[in-house]
């Protein structure tokens, strides 16, 4: 039966596990979910497969909407978190047509790192699916600035972006005639799909608590976000090294996860299983229950801030680089703490972010006083009180000018407003 976008192809397909063995078609007359855990749980990898597969099928469709017959570039390192991922797309494949592209990143910084891509190269080769692999061009560590690991996710997500421009640009994927039902099926761009896993999402919460971000940013990562898929943030990391055991798959250790050198390893090695000793076992489902309501506060001032400023005239005149003050004070704190900072964002381009405490004198000093003033920020930008609004101006305008004919008042002595020293550079956390 052809699936709509997002819907669970039909269960009676056969599902297979990378060798795409055959499995017979199950009575109609059984509940959908029930057949579809019978199905799956005649594959490779025994009752392993049965708790996972259903799982990732259920991503896909539920939470990722993935297309049948759509082309998935997987993301493959040639750790067990790949290599697992990539499996278990195999065994779905049958079900969802998907047409398997595999992807794998040499930086070339470890001794280990042309064993890992011969492997990679290996297993896609053994289930016949397209190999790419992207490297470091020879310097690239020396040359630019910067943290070789945020670097390094930059690289990988322009280079994924870059591929699957490539592969769209040379059209949709080829369906035999067997797979003609699913040929027409609409926005099947191709994606790429990422093997984090619920034991990551835990630490990305715990990461962003520990550096201090602001409520409506801790939660974690999303199933779908753009072009890049989770289908296994509902999947532990024991789970799936289980599932690879069953299947009889290796895979290779990155020497480096071991080692206490980065926050993040610390975190997974040491932070993790003591509070998952402290909360019984209970610390994901905490953790993921704090990530769902940060997303819904996320959502909520989202809106705040949409309605508020659609009703801002001075929003409008300015462009985005001005607020009225008078319903600024009105808005809950939350609210003109969000405006204040998109305010920021937004004029500077990205390029200034106020920090909480930062934020909290701003509030104070519109709500005392009525009188004109500027405010000189770092970088050059400027916070100025004009009348009945407040606004950003860029290092092109001068304090000297923004105060003539305006009784303006240059705030900077730490004792009357020390914003300066909360002034934060980069994306709010």
């Amino acid at each position: 039966a052809r699936g709509a976008r997002g819907s669970e192809p039909d269960s009676s397909s056969s599902v297979g596990a990378g060798s795409l063995m055959r499995v017979r078609a199950w009575p109609r007359s059984l509940p959908r979910r029930q057949r579809l855990s019978r199905a799956l749980s005649a594959v490779a990898g025994g009752p392993v497969a049965e708790l996972l597969l259903p799982r990732v099928h259920t991503a896909l469709s539920r939470d990722i909407g993935a297309t049948p017959g759509q082309r998935l570039v997987v993301s493959v390192s040639g750790g067990c978190d790949s290599v697992a991922l990539l499996h278990l797309l195999l065994a779905l494949q049958p079900r969802w047509r998907l047409r398997l592209h595999v992807l794998h990143f040499n930086h070339g910084l470890r001794p280990e790192s042309g064993d890992e891509e011969a492997f990679v190269h290996a297993l896609a080769e053994r289930h016949s699916l397209p190999v790419h692999v992207r490297r470091l061009p020879a310097g690239w560590r020396e040359s630019q600035p910067g943290g070789i690991q945020e670097r390094s996710r930059e690289w990988r997500r322009a280079e994924s972006l870059a591929l699957l421009d490539e592969l769209d640009a040379a059209g949709p994927p080829q369906f035999s005639s067997a797979d003609a039902d699913f040929a027409d099926e609409p926005g099947a761009a191709s994606l790429v799909a990422l093997a984090h896993h619920a034991d990551d999402q835990a630490e990305t919460v715990l990461l962003k608590a520990l550096r201090g971000c602001h409520l409506s940013n801790l939660r974690g990562m999303e199933w779908r976000a753009g072009r890049f898929v989770r289908p296994l943030l509902g999947v532990r990391k024991e789970e799936l090294s289980a599932y690879l055991g069953a299947l009889g798959e290796g895979w290779r250790e990155d020497a480096t996860n071991a080692e206490p050198t980065y926050k993040r390893n610390r975190i997974r090695l040491q932070l993790l299983p003591l509070l998952e000793e402290l909360t019984g076992g209970g610390l994901l489902a905490r953790l993921g229950a704090a990530s769902e309501q940060s997303a819904q506060l996320r959502e909520w001032l989202d809106q705040a801030h949409a309605a508020h400023v659609a009703a801002d005239p001075a929003w409008a005149r300015s462009g985005g680089r001005a607020l009225s003050v008078a319903p600024l004070l009105a808005a809950q704190t939350m609210v003109q703490e969000e405006l204040l900072h998109r305010l920021a964002r937004g004029a500077s381009v990205g390029r200034l972010s106020l920090t909480r405490d930062a934020l909290r004198r701003v509030r104070a000093q519109l709500a005392r006083s009525g009188q004109e003033w500027v405010l000189e920020l770092s970088g050059g930008w400027l916070l100025r009180r004009t009348g009945a609004t407040v606004s950003i101006a860029g290092a092109e305008a001068s304090v000297a000018e923004l105060a003539v004919g305006e009784a303006g008042v240059r705030l900077r002595h730490p004792a009357e407003l020390a914003v300066r020293a909360g002034v934060a550079r980069g994306p709010r956390a």
